[in-house]
């Protein structure tokens, strides 16, 4: 869906200039079509959550996306098929130079179709997901803005050349640019796009009431835009520059600490070397036992579940657990594996060469090996 989003957002206002006929612009149009239209079918059979709880009725599933997304879908597929209805009537008679005309005003209208660029949101929403580090969380959004300024001056700079189809006398044939090939007509209005937001210069110069009028709105765009996009990234940089001088002044901290106490280099540095790591799967939000508030508002059903699924690999090692889990548990025995989950087992972080227990020591604890190396040593008396 991102891809195809993107393919409308930066191919479609292309057609303000004149694009020339290749079999692959073809066979891509073509494509996207059909995945619009697969995209329309499969939606009615996609389920939805409702107040936290998933829907796989069709009926009810029917009923949600009627009243979402299927109007906005089926008037978007609609003109599609019009206009590839419109293109083929075209075809059939091209000594109808009127008609060929209109088909090319109408085919602005195509312009329709990037709003669908309002599904970036939920799309954005699914990348998010991918990013679990707060840094790594921070540069996509540094990479989305940067993005987002690039989609927005492609669309600027195509309505630039637009606007020269309304009067004969245009900026194109002020600097003689009519007969240029589509690719220097194009950077010379991303050129001009850039320079709006005080980036650059650009010989093209409004000629018309129309063509100041599109300035004098661009101009009001670039002021919004330079003044948002330079405080977010601002602000994002800060967020990175936080985050190292965070994790710096932790293991300064801990520097002053070993040296105060008169730790050894030795186990200074085991010490420092096992906390970056700690440090590093925190940063990363791998840590098994780390704090996420937003747990706090699960029901304790909900919770027990978690829990248990965070440990039903590990507890299933041991045979009881394991017969109980694949040999159709009932109702009263998953809830007792639930709540063994949630009270009874924790994680147990230990560094290399710790010991673990001893013999004799009072059994009080059953231990799991999640990872690494675990080795018994038997001393004789």
């Amino acid at each position: 869906m991102a891809a195809c989003v993107f393919y409308d957002l930066l191919v479609i206002p292309l057609y303000a200039f004149t694009l020339p006929r290749s079999v692959l612009w073809d066979v891509l149009d073509w494509l996207i079509q059909i995945y619009w239209n697969l995209d329309f079918a499969v939606s009615f059979l996609t389920g939805f959550y409702d107040e936290g709880t998933l829907v796989f009725s069709l009926l009810r599933i029917a009923m949600h996306y009627a009243k979402t997304w299927m109007l906005f879908d089926l008037s978007l597929i609609s003109m599609d098929w019009a206009f590839r209805a419109m293109e083929w009537s075209n075809e059939s008679e091209l000594q109808n130079i009127m008609w060929s005309r209109s088909l090319r005003m109408l085919r602005f209208l195509r312009l329709m179709r990037m709003l669908r660029m309002v599904k970036l949101r939920r799309i954005n929403e699914v990348f998010q997901e991918f990013f679990t580090s707060q840094a790594s969380t921070l540069y996509y959004s540094l990479f989305s803005s940067l993005i987002h300024l690039c989609v927005l001056n492609h669309l600027v700079a195509c309505a630039w050349f637009a606007v020269s189809h309304v009067h004969s006398e245009n900026w194109v044939t002020d600097l003689g640019l009519q007969d240029d090939s589509m690719e220097y007509q194009y950077l010379t209005c991303l050129n001009w796009a850039f320079a709006q937001l005080g980036v650059g210069s650009s010989p093209a110069k409004a000629t018309n009431v129309v063509e100041m009028a599109y300035c004098i709105f661009v101009a009001f765009r670039s002021l919004i835009t330079s003044s948002t996009l330079i405080s977010t990234v601002s602000n994002l940089m800060a967020g990175l520059s936080k985050i190292k001088e965070d994790e710096n002044t932790e293991f300064r901290l801990l520097r002053c600490y070993m040296s105060q106490n008169n730790i050894s280099a030795q186990l200074a540095q085991k010490i420092t070397h096992f906390l970056q790591y700690q440090y590093t799967l925190r940063q990363q939000a791998r840590s098994a036992d780390m704090d996420v508030p937003l747990l706090e508002l699960l029901s304790p059903q909900l919770h027990g579940e978690l829990q248990f699924a965070r440990f039903e690999k590990e507890l299933c090692k041991l045979q009881v657990v394991h017969d109980l889990v694949f040999e159709g548990a009932d109702r009263q025995v998953v809830h007792i594996l639930q709540r063994v989950s949630q009270d009874a087992v924790k994680n147990n972080v230990v560094a290399a060469a710790d010991v673990i227990f001893l013999a004799g020591n009072h059994a009080a604890s059953a231990y799991l090996k999640l990872s690494g190396d675990l080795t018994y040593c038997y001393e004789r008396p």
